[in-house]
């Protein structure tokens, strides 16, 4: 295909007063800069030749008068070549994606019979980044439930298609009706002309359950969280809720009848019940609206495939499971914390992932039970946090320990106690429970 080039045209008045037809200029006594592609995109391979009204005086190094800044202030790559009464500025590597830079001509710049520019030139320019452009597009008609999407103008190869709807799908929660795609492509080149999007309910029932599920958002976000809240405790409120107020639907899972919704935040939050991933796309849902840095890990867990969230606090990553906080029991209600914000150390005992893929969670500083005083290093620890909670009242006891090997009943006795009592381990994790009676 034959490549389009784009000219800057400078005309001299005097000299080589720059007088440029390509838009909006802001000039002042040194500089002028030129707005014209401010407001639009070019490819990053972009060729720029600048064509002056006379001939240019050779310079040793035209690249001290002629260059490209990236938005930090640094040069890019460029190789630019002088001719006569033209400038062409070429990228060595491709300008990057989504980028802002500023193709600058200094005034020093001067013409064959030596008179210099009068004004250092400026003109911005926006590298396009086809891959958010059509991200953007697809996330909006997707959360139409728009059926057909064209998007032959973005040029995206059918091989990056699935990864990027992907994408939308993982980082987007409320899209809880997606149910597939189709694509069809130009074969020569394998560019995809457009999207078939399949819904797992009709555009009406779409309707219905978006009304239903936002008033349920508004009903949470209203009285379960509220702005005197740190990110820790709202975090906490609605990983809390959604184990009060959900269960785990091993049955359907058990009996391969599992729904669809089993698999979004609609079946946590208005059919209540739900699987993993069901558990983490809420939280993931609740923790945008907090503008908490957050991402979904596809691992495993006792063997199995699982979903769970990573957590940014305080410049921290933790990971939250709310499903293994949410144990399957014939008791209803049983709440624990077990897995809010722990590290990569305690996780990997029961969790697999790919640790590549995700940023390394090495503190313990937002854990819940070190946040409340409940982690015990040693035995003297966990002897004096039970004889405190005790001595506090608290009848359900939950410390968690590291590394250490207890005798749950030799414990309790040692700190005093002398009634009933209940008690379990959990070793996946490591948190000693007891209950007083």
């Amino acid at each position: 295909m034959k490549k389009i080039k784009k000219y800057l045209r400078f005309a001299a008045i005097i000299g080589l007063l720059v007088t440029l037809h390509i838009g909006t200029a802001f000039a002042s006594d040194n500089e002028i800069i030129w707005d014209k592609y401010l407001k639009s995109y070019v490819k990053n391979d972009k060729v720029w030749t600048i064509k002056f009204n006379m001939t240019l005086e050779e310079a040793d190094s035209i690249e001290d008068y002629v260059y490209v800044q990236d938005s930090k202030g640094d040069r890019a790559p460029v190789n630019v070549q002088l001719k006569n009464d033209t400038v062409v500025v070429s990228p060595t590597k491709s300008y990057e994606k989504g980028e802002t830079y500023k193709l600058i001509i200094e005034k020093e710049l001067k013409s064959s019979n030596g008179v210099p520019l009068k004004q250092r030139v400026i003109m911005p320019f926006n590298i396009e980044d086809n891959e958010a452009l059509v991200k953007g597009k697809l996330k909006s008609e997707l959360l139409l439930a728009q059926k057909e999407v064209v998007i032959k103008e973005y040029n995206i190869n059918k091989d990056e298609i699935v990864e990027l709807v992907n994408g939308i799908i993982n980082n987007t929660p409320e899209i809880f009706y997606y149910g597939g795609f189709s694509y069809n492509y130009e074969t020569s080149q394998g560019i995809v002309d457009s999207i078939i999007f399949n819904y797992t309910y009709t555009s009406q029932e779409i309707e219905d359950m978006k009304i239903e599920l936002n008033t349920k958002i508004d009903w949470i976000l209203n009285n379960v969280v509220n702005d005197s809240m740190n990110d820790y405790e709202k975090e906490l409120a609605i990983h809390d809720y959604i184990i009060n107020n959900a269960v785990y639907d091993i049955e359907n899972l058990n009996n391969n009848t599992l729904k669809d919704s089993a698999y979004s935040m609609y079946g946590i939050l208005i059919e209540g019940k739900a699987v993993c991933t069901g558990y983490a796309k809420t939280m993931q849902y609740f923790l945008d609206k907090f503008n908490i840095e957050n991402q979904l890990i596809f691992g495993n867990a006792n063997g199995e495939s699982h979903v769970w969230n990573l957590v940014k606090l305080n410049g921290a990553y933790y990971h939250l499971d709310a499903t293994f906080d949410d144990p399957i029991s014939k008791e209803e209600n049983i709440l624990r914390r077990n897995y809010f914000n722990i590290s990569d150390e305690l996780i990997k005992k029961s969790h697999v992932w790919n640790e590549e893929d995700y940023i390394k969670a090495i503190s313990m500083e937002q854990n819940y039970f070190v946040k409340n005083e409940s982690y015990a290093k040693d035995e003297a620890e966990l002897i004096s946090l039970i004889k405190k909670k005790i001595k506090n009242n608290e009848k359900d006891i939950n410390i968690l320990v590291k590394d250490m090997i207890v005798d749950i009943p030799s414990i309790v006795r040692k700190s005093g106690y002398k009634g009933a009592f209940s008690y379990s381990f959990d070793d996946a994790i490591g948190v000693v429970s007891v209950n007083l009676k």
